[in-house]
């Protein structure tokens, strides 16, 4: 029998080469002025910041050449329409042993794609869970009748986190991490 997929899901992923201690020391200087009420146990979020800062335009000038190629080479939109970087923030998170707000699954409504860069992580640094759309996979096809999981029996779709790795994916595509333990 003929197979053919339909309604794909992309993730992208791709090691990019930049400076990571500049960026790791304006991440931690940044969290570091930031008063106490914007932080939660184990977990720190900044607020969108600037398109245009110069400590991490290495970075947001990678993403958005990640994401002309995307809009071009995938999605093969027309030459006058690019996917853009509209908004982007850091996230903190130490070994707490309690969940915070980003492990909860999540999606970023009102965009179009969503890319995660890790600065600093390690092999107990918490891994990025993609689950898919359907989401009701795991009631028709039990963990346990499956033998080697691939795209069309996984329940979850885990990225490990890696320092230097940009990762891509939809931005109406519910994810989560892992507690970080590193």
């Amino acid at each position: 029998m003929n197979v053919d997929v339909v309604f794909p899901v992309p993730l992208l992923h791709e090691f990019i080469d930049i400076d990571n201690n500049t960026i790791e020391k304006y991440c931690y200087k940044l969290r570091d002025t930031i008063p106490v009420e914007h932080r939660t146990i184990g977990s720190w979020q900044s607020s969108w910041l600037d398109l245009d800062d110069v400590v991490l335009a290495p970075l947001i000038n990678q993403v958005q050449q990640k994401m002309d190629e995307t809009s071009a080479n995938l999605y093969k939109f027309t030459t006058d329409y690019t996917i853009s970087l509209k908004n982007y923030w850091i996230n903190i998170n130490e070994p707490s042993g309690q969940s915070v707000s980003n492990n909860l699954p999540h999606m970023h409504g009102h965009y179009f794609f969503s890319m995660v860069y890790y600065v600093k992580c390690d092999k107990d640094s918490g891994q990025l869970h993609l689950v898919p759309p359907h989401g009701h996979l795991d009631y028709t096809i039990p963990h346990q009748l499956v033998t080697e999981y691939n795209v069309f029996n996984s329940q979850r779709w885990d990225v490990a986190a890696e320092v230097g790795k940009l990762i891509g994916f939809p931005s109406w595509l519910n994810h989560y991490a892992d507690n970080t333990n590193s």
